[in-house]
């Protein structure tokens, strides 16, 4: 598996899986967990990241630039943009 596309927020991960999946990409929607050496920090879910076959992972990249300059021209326009 690779690395397609990784966000802090579900609902772009959710748009972006929806994406794939509607392009029979398929795809694992993970939680990106970022963990510190000191164990006195806490130690929690950061994000969250999709990952593809790496067969299917130049289209996928392809796809994801795609929805990110879609998602910054839309909040260019006045839309509501959240993380691109």
């Amino acid at each position: 598996m690779a690395l397609a596309y990784r966000c802090v927020f579900q609902d772009d991960a959710l748009v972006v899986r929806s994406l794939l999946d509607s392009a029979g990409i398929p795809c694992e929607l993970l939680p990106d967990s970022r963990f510190d050496v000191n164990p006195m920090f806490d130690s929690s879910v950061a994000g969250f990241r999709l990952e593809v076959g790496e067969a299917d992972l130049e289209d996928a990249l392809a796809l994801v630039e795609d929805y990110k300059a879609r998602k910054l021209a839309a909040r260019g326009a006045g839309g509501k943009g959240g993380n691109p």
